[in-house]
């Protein structure tokens, strides 16, 4: 892989790359994680006003502000304008470069960053609502500046109907660099071009991509400075009846600028001149320096056959027009989208070609052209096609590209979309340990930037949570928990989609995907979830099956997620509670009976809620009991619906005889057949259940008034010990559990099993290695 060239490199001002900074972070990397996480731990309260707590060089300002990837927006706006208050110590403020990291800074803060820091480089590129103000700030107060980058911010910083009103910039001595994009005149002198930048006869690089022109530039003649010159896709103003100029006539301009390095006339679609060889030989010989090319999506690159003798013969070249360059080849010819499939010809004189031919001219392309919208749509189906026949070795470079266009262009539909689709491909099939947890948060955090923006796109969802069910869940995805559940829980809470197909399959993967990032999370993520809505979301997703008589896997799966959801979480088993969960449960008792799947979810839920001893009493209900007393006797997916029956009732009836409030069905009755069902289990029995917590259950085991309580809690210990003493053992006895049950062994009992459960128990744990295999494999 040949590097591009730094003359193209110097014209990007981007996110850092996804690879930059992969290795063990320094102290300066966990401090500027800490900043970007709350910018006001750096501050200090004077005379009412926060300020920052001490004075910031430069270079450290610069490098907390460079990684936009790595701040939220308004943590990114509140920092600058800690920065904007900078103390009279630093009288030329702190930064002396800024790069708008985001579109829509407020106009108001950036003015202020122009006027508060002698800046030497200024990129606005991308940034939204900007009005002459900016323009005019930086007239006033650029006096130092060198390179100025407006981008696409050209359009509104500097609209047409004000040119005239504009002031010239500073002297513009100094100015060496000068971008603007989508810059549209109307005026047909061209008065605009030589009143804004007439005077910075010093530019070394102009760019005008996408601008209009309303004549052959002829202004251009007195930059003869110029090294770099960018005129991608600008085009003729047809407006206040204008005669349509050929652009060839600006060409014969272009020649006589004899210090030009890099040279950029391609187009954003397919351009046609005529004479296309003769044209780019007359260019590529009037410019000696001249090393770096663009005429993509032109003909100047001819057919490939000769047919001007001018040209001379003798150099071999498949383009006609760049023979007097085969024995010093240019460093970088772009080709992407010329006509005559010319990038796919041999004999290319030019050490690095864009284009899609391969692999390698689709990444330059990637890299030379992130600046550039259009392009950037079709170099990333380029990209996502090669994934697709599985032809793709540089992943790393690819992933760089991704990453950066998704960011650049967030609000993009298309990029997104394809960008996400080729992210699915990458996280797949390449091995996990190919990226580090940094280039894993990136992706996680790009991908979920543009979910949260398109979440009303099915395919961009789809490509979301096709590429998250691919990561190690909940372990990658902890450090964005919150803003990845929110975007599912909007998506399964719309009602829109939810009108347009039951079977919608971005509805269908968010919901499982919520079920997965419920499981193996503690109650701090748990609680996350109750509070961004879950319960009401998941009950809202079973009324509406319910209604349609419909059980399928997402109703499943949605009863599921409630389980998990309220596993040791008070709050959230309240709020199924609250919104009438246990008429839901009954209804979907009576709709879908015989429902092995759905009754052990919705069981293993009630099991939850038994646990929270002041959510009991709303348990204590003759229909409801009723119905755990008949679950007993289940057979339904093994011993799990009879297991969380039994558990259900025995938690009520560890609050004693007088919180049983009902005659029908008796406690004592209930009691019995709570026995009778724990001696039919098998002791040996596999479980389809995960604790994470045996506290609950050694609760029970320490009730003395009601040894049918003890019964089944010694019970769920002894086969849990027993069939997983690796998972299990290790539990019982951080949790205090030996010395429990060593009690229980003591007490006079008409049950004789429980002794000898109890003591099972104690011989699991006394013969399972310490430390036992589970905690090895979770230290791993």
């Amino acid at each position: 892989m040949m590097p591009l060239p730094k003359e193209i490199e110097s014209m990007m001002e981007l996110p850092l790359s996804v690879w930059t900074g992969t290795s063990p972070r320094t102290l300066f990397d966990c401090c500027a994680a800490e900043i970007r996480e709350n910018p006001y731990i750096a501050c200090r309260l004077v005379d009412g006003q926060l300020c920052l707590r001490h004075p910031l060089p430069p270079e450290v300002a610069e490098e907390l502000l460079a990684d936009g990837c790595a701040w939220e927006i308004s943590k990114y706006v509140a920092f600058l304008e800690l920065l904007n208050e900078c103390p009279s110590s630093q009288p030329n403020g702190v930064l002396r470069r800024f790069v708008a990291a985001f579109p829509n800074i407020p106009e108001a803060v950036i003015i202020k960053v122009i006027k508060r820091h002698k800046l030497t480089h200024l990129c606005l590129d991308g940034c939204v609502d900007l009005s002459p103000r900016v323009y005019e700030a930086i007239c006033e107060h650029g006096d130092e500046l060198v390179s100025v980058n407006f981008g696409s911010a050209a359009e509104s910083a500097l609209p047409t109907k004000c040119w005239s009103a504009l002031p010239p910039p500073v002297s513009g001595s100094k100015w060496r660099r000068l971008i603007w994009r989508n810059f549209d005149t109307c005026i047909a002198s061209g008065r605009p071009y030589s009143v804004l930048i007439g005077k910075l006869t010093e530019l070394r690089h102009l760019e005008l991509s996408n601008c209009s022109y309303p004549g052959p530039m002829k202004f251009l003649s007195s930059f003869t400075n110029l090294t770099t010159l960018v005129l991608h896709s600008v085009r003729p103003n047809r407006s206040q009846g204008l005669i349509l100029l050929p652009k060839p006539e600006m060409f014969s301009v272009i020649c006589g600028l004899k210090n030009l390095r890099f040279l950029d006339i391609s187009e954003s679609q397919e351009t046609e001149y005529p004479n296309p060889d003769e044209t780019l030989a007359e260019l590529v010989e009037s410019l000696p320096k001249l090393e770096c090319l663009d005429i993509s999506h032109t003909n100047l690159a001819g057919t490939g056959r000769a047919r001007c003798k001018r040209l001379g013969s003798g150099l071999v070249t498949d383009i006609v027009g760049l023979r007097s360059r085969t024995e010093r080849p240019l460093k970088f010819l772009g080709l992407y989208g010329t006509l005559h499939d010319a990038c796919r010809r041999h004999h290319i004189p030019a050490d690095i070609v864009s284009g899609d031919a391969n692999e390698e001219q689709v990444l330059a392309a990637g890299e030379a052209y992130i600046e550039r919208q259009e392009l950037m749509k079709y170099v990333l189906n380029d990209i996502f096609n090669m994934f697709r026949v599985d032809t793709v070795s540089d992943v790393k470079r690819v992933l760089d590209i991704i990453l950066r266009a998704m960011h650049k262009y967030l609000n993009v539909e298309s990029i997104q979309i394809s960008g996400s689709a080729s992210l699915y491909h990458i996280v797949k099939h390449w091995p996990k340990n190919m990226y580090p947890t940094a280039v894993t948060q990136r992706i996680l955090r790009t991908l979920v930037n543009g979910m949260v923006v398109h979440q009303k796109n099915g395919n961009m969802m789809r490509n979301g949570c096709l590429t998250l069910w691919n990561f190690e869940i909940p372990k990658d995805v902890l450090f964005d928990y919150e803003r990845i559940v929110t975007v599912l829980l909007s998506v399964v809470d719309d009602e829109n989609r939810k009108q347009q197909s039951r079977n919608n399959f971005v509805h269908r993967m968010c919901v499982f995907l919520l079920n997965a990032f419920a499981c193996q999370v503690e109650g701090y993520h748990k609680n996350l979830l109750g509070k961004r809505g879950a319960i009401r979301v998941m009950l809202d997703l079973i009324h509406d099956r319910l209604h349609e008589k419909n059980c399928d896997d997402v109703m499943e799966m949605a009863w599921s997620s409630m389980w998990n959801v309220t596993d040791e979480t008070p709050e959230n088993c309240r709020e199924f509670l609250s919104l009438g969960g246990m008429q839901t449960f009954l209804d979907c008792c009576h709709v879908f009976e015989g429902r092995e799947e759905l009754l052990r979810n919705m069981m293993g839920l009630l099991g939850n809620v038994a646990e929270v001893k002041e959510l009991r009493p709303q348990l204590m209900n003759q229909t409801f009991i009723g119905l755990f007393d008949v679950l007993l006797d289940s057979p339904s997916d093994g011993i799990e619906v009879s297991y969380n029956a039994a558990g259900v009732l025995a938690h009520i009836a560890s609050d004693g005889e007088e919180a049983w409030t009902l005659q029908n069905p008796d406690r004592r009755g209930v009691l019995s057949r709570l026995v009778r069902a724990v001696d039919r289990w098998d002791l040996d029995k596999q479980r389809n259940i995960n604790y994470r917590s045996f506290e609950p259950i050694l609760r029970l085991v320490k009730v003395q008034h009601t040894e049918e309580v003890r019964y089944w809690a010694v019970w769920a210990l002894a086969n849990l010990t027993t069939v997983y003493p690796g998972k299990y053992c290790g539990l019982v006895r951080e949790e205090g559990g030996l010395e429990i049950l060593a009690e229980v062994i003591k007490l006079p009992t008409r049950l004789k099993a429980m002794r000898s459960w109890a003591h099972c128990v104690l011989h699991n744990c006394a013969t399972t290695p310490y430390p036992y295999p589970s905690q090895l494999e979770e230290e791993d």
